[in-house]
This record gives C-alpha cells, sequence and structure tokens, in this order.
C-alpha cells in the first residue's frame, strides 16, 4: 500500500527506518534514494492504523532480542563509527526487517537486515495472477500509478514531481501521455495529499469540484509547458528579452 499510497520505489520503501516515519504529520522522509538524495513524500492517513499496528508488534519482538543481545542493524556511513551503540536504538531498526539475523564477519556480531526486495516481487506476482489480471505489473507499477491517478485528480505537476523524486518536471510530464487531455490539468495547487484517500474520501460534490479545476486551469497549464519547452536561443528565436528571461515566467 505505501508504494501506491507514497509513490514510493520498491527498495525506498523496503529501506525506511522508524525515524522515517512521521505518524502525527503524515510524512515519510526518504533517505538516499535515487541520485542519493533526500525527499519528503506523503503517509496516507488510510494505512495509518494498520502502519501504528505492525510498528507496536516490530517493537514488542525488538525488545525480546535486545534482551537476548541482538537486535542490532548496520549503520549509514560515518555514523556508525561515531555512534555504535546506536545500533540497537529503535529509531534506527528498519520498518520492514527480514525474517532472521545475518552474521558479519568483520564485527563479529548478528545484524538484522531489511526485507528483500525478491520477497515483495515474489508476493506481487502471485497476487496479480491470483486476481486474474491479464497484464503486466510489477511492484515499480505501483508508483506510476500514483503519479497517474494524482494528475487525473486535477493536482499541480510540480507537487507530483516533488513527491516522485524527480530534478525535472519533464520527467514527470511523461505520465501526462499516459490520460487524457482532459485529465492534464493544473488542479488544486495543493500538496501532502495521498491518491489512497483521494479515493476513499471522495464525494460528488468533490468530484465536481475537481472538473472546475480542471476546465479553469486546463488552458493555462498548457501555456506554461509550451513556454517552458521553447528553445535556448536568443530574443528572435526562443522569445525572450536581452536578458535571456522569458516574459512573465516570473509571474506563474
Amino acid at each position: 500500500m505505501l508504494l501506491y499510497g507514497a509513490g514510493l520505489r520498491l527498495l525506498e520503501a523496503l529501506r525506511l527506518r522508524i525515524k522515517d516515519v512521521d505518524t502525527s504529520r503524515s510524512e515519510l522522509t526518504i533517505r538516499e534514494a535515487k541520485g542519493n538524495k533526500d525527499r519528503v513524500t506523503v503517509l496516507p492517513e488510510c494505512v495509518r492504523t494498520h502502519l501504528a499496528r505492525h510498528l507496536e508488534r516490530r517493537r514488542q519482538c525488538h525488545l525480546a532480542a535486545v534482551e537476548e543481545g541482538r537486535g542490532r542493524v548496520l549503520l549509514p556511513g560515518a555514523f556508525a563509527r561515531k555512534h555504535p551503540s546506536a545500533e540497537q536504538d529503535w529509531a534506527w531498526q528498519w520498518v520492514f526487517t527480514a525474517k532472521t539475523d545475518f552474521w558479519d564477519r568483520k564485527t563479529g556480531r548478528h545484524y538484522r537486515h531489511h526485507m528483500h526486495e525478491t520477497v515483495m516481487q515474489r508476493a506481487f506476482r502471485e497476487a496479480v495472477l491470483g486476481s486474474g489480471i491479464a497484464k503486466r505489473a510489477t511492484c515499480h507499477t505501483l508508483r506510476h500509478s500514483f503519479a497517474t491517478h494524482l494528475l487525473q485528480e486535477g493536482y499541480d505537476i510540480r507537487t507530483v514531481q516533488e513527491l516522485l523524486g524527480h530534478n525535472d518536471v519533464k520527467t514527470t510530464m511523461i505520465y501526462n501521455r499516459a490520460i487524457t487531455e482532459s485529465c492534464v490539468c493544473r488542479g488544486k495547487e495543493k500538496g501532502g495529499v495521498s491518491c489512497c484517500d483521494l479515493f476513499t474520501n471522495s464525494s460528488p460534490r468533490r468530484a465536481e469540484r475537481i472538473r472546475h479545476h480542471a476546465r479553469f486551469y486546463g488552458s493555462q497549464f498548457e501555456l506554461s509547458i509550451r513556454s517552458e519547452a521553447r528553445p535556448e536561443a536568443g530574443t528572435a528565436g526562443g522569445g525572450r528579452d536581452g536578458t535571456g528571461r522569458v516574459p512573465g515566467a516570473g509571474d506563474r
């Protein structure tokens, strides 16, 4: 559910640590994602209860493991040398952990790794086959669905870009080609909402507001994209003034 509800890559979800989950603010902090960047994305409201139960079970298992002298995880980079005692801290534990420990020859200790990606991939494949869906689908398909459904709901493409962690908005614009022209709109310029919550909290009145935003902002969004796609030429070919600035670009 987090892959779809937060738009995460598979390894981004599996590498989540306890300290990266903020249920009070409904946020997830993604560490060292693609391009070695950190970003903040949404935590779906509809999974908070299930996630809280999962974390409570994990906490009880971790406390039992610490009493037995285990419950260690590998720490990132220089932090492991500065704070070796943090290996057993609850904040640094994995949200989705492996079933068994592994033996580290360098330190001579047992550590617990996060769940292996093949476990999720195998389970997802079995779910697709069991559902009878006659289409190819992987864990990464859920991330594509996250972006596509938010754009269909009328959310700002810049907001979707930040949630996905794309460097360039042109990468996010690829999802515009997967939906109809009527759904490609600027929509409400509001962040921090998961597409999971959009479907669970939908209403006819809200759907009418989304259609209104689509009609009102559609033409403006298309003009904005066209102006950004102009070539980096001079005044005659690129539509820029003498300073190289697109007239009116600062007002968008």
